[in-house]
């Protein structure tokens, strides 16, 4: 990594969470996507605040954005985003931060959703 970088997500395999007391001093937060896999990550470094600063960039506002997931760590982009899609797999907290529920992941559930609202 050059000098200077900052790291702002590390994700690794692990059996269980790292303690929320081992995290808090340096200031990370951590999120899972998947059983056994942790994200580690500085505040803010997360779906939503990357595609907060896209938008940013481009003069663009939430109202226009559709955002897919089916995980804890999608759950701020669902709830930003104007139409925030909960595949049928999601948890049901992931669910709930959503507008709207496509079919799983496996079924392909963002290419049907796009197809009947999109085209």
């Amino acid at each position: 990594m050059p000098d200077g970088e900052e790291v702002l997500c590390l994700m690794a395999r692990r059996a269980c969470p790292p303690s929320p007391a081992f995290l808090a001093p340096a200031g990370l937060t951590w999120t899972s996507s998947d059983a056994g896999l942790v994200e580690v990550s500085a505040p803010g470094a997360d779906k939503r605040s990357a595609v907060s600063w896209l938008l940013a960039g481009r003069g663009l506002d939430w109202s226009a954005v559709v955002a897919f997931g089916d995980a804890p760590n999608d759950m701020a982009l669902l709830s930003a985003a104007a139409t925030g899609v909960a595949m049928a797999n999601a948890t049901s907290d992931v669910r709930s931060s959503a507008t709207e529920l496509t079919d799983n992941h496996d079924e392909d559930g963002v290419a049907k959703w796009l197809e009947r609202n999109l085209l």
